[in-house]
């Protein structure tokens, strides 16, 4: 079996996301108590999972307020 050549992805060690549009599809849905909710698909989740186990940071920002993306 031949080695793969490594590619220029491989030294990719962060990515950045701007959860509005990119994580959602930009539709916003509001609680009983007036509060906006944010859905996700499952498969982003699961690919930011596989990228943590391969070793890569995942940070993930909204221009919105929100007491999710509070540090």
């Amino acid at each position: 079996m031949k080695a793969r050549k490594a590619t220029p992805l491989a030294r990719i060690r962060l990515l950045v996301l701007d959860v509005d549009g990119v994580l959602t599809d930009g539709r916003l849905y509001f609680g009983a108590r007036g509060e906006a909710l944010k859905v996700f698909h499952v498969r982003d989740g699961h690919g930011i999972k596989l990228l943590m186990g391969a070793g890569i940071h995942v940070a993930a920002f909204s221009g919105r307020r929100s007491s999710l993306g509070a540090v």
